[in-house]
């Protein structure tokens, strides 16, 4: 809650908001714990996971949520990399539920989210994730299926790539670049 509160600070400071805004995000914002999931987790109607990488993390997370919530849930990553289909085979008893929404930082600002169906993930998922994000202003990009990097990440390596082989052949100097 401190980091959302610093980020909406600092939108209020540059003029990108205002105070009706602070009132709008929190009044929306729920913030769980772990031990708040078997509680809550009938009253959830989709699920934006946004743990740190590390796979067993997740598992842990997803999981708890297979656990506890209704089978028709659509359960999002955000991973940025990871191949969370494979992570969690065996864990999510209804693997065409499972889906990676990939934000970008900050998310408040960034309007660009990654979208990649797994190898089981149902056409309604897709949709229902696409129309949630665009709804609330989001652009989409879809992936057929997961492949490292996304779309984003693996441009961003080919044109570092190129820049790099650029200043080394001495067309641009770093400085400029």
């Amino acid at each position: 809650m401190k980091q959302i509160e610093t980020s909406i600070d600092g939108l209020i400071r540059e003029g990108l908001a205002d105070e009706s805004y602070r009132q709008k995000v929190t009044k929306n914002l729920h913030c769980i714990t772990n031990d708040d999931i078997p509680k809550i987790g009938q009253q959830v109607d989709f699920v934006f996971e946004s743990v740190f990488e590390k796979p067993e993390v997740k598992r842990s997370i997803f999981k708890l949520l297979n656990d506890n919530i209704r089978k028709d849930v659509i359960l999002a990553s955000n991973t940025s990399a990871m191949n969370i289909f494979g992570v969690l085979d065996g864990v999510v008893d209804d693997p065409d539920r499972v889906i990676i929404a990939h934000w970008f930082n900050p998310p408040h600002l960034m309007k660009l989210v990654e979208v990649v169906k797994g190898p089981q993930t149902s056409q309604k998922t897709t949709d229902t994730t696409v129309n949630l994000l665009q709804s609330i202003g989001q652009k989409t990009t879809v992936l057929n299926k997961f492949i490292p990097g996304f779309v984003v990440n693996r441009l961003a390596v080919v044109i570092s790539r190129e820049l790099c082989s650029m200043i080394e052949k001495g067309y641009v100097t770093a400085e400029d670049a």
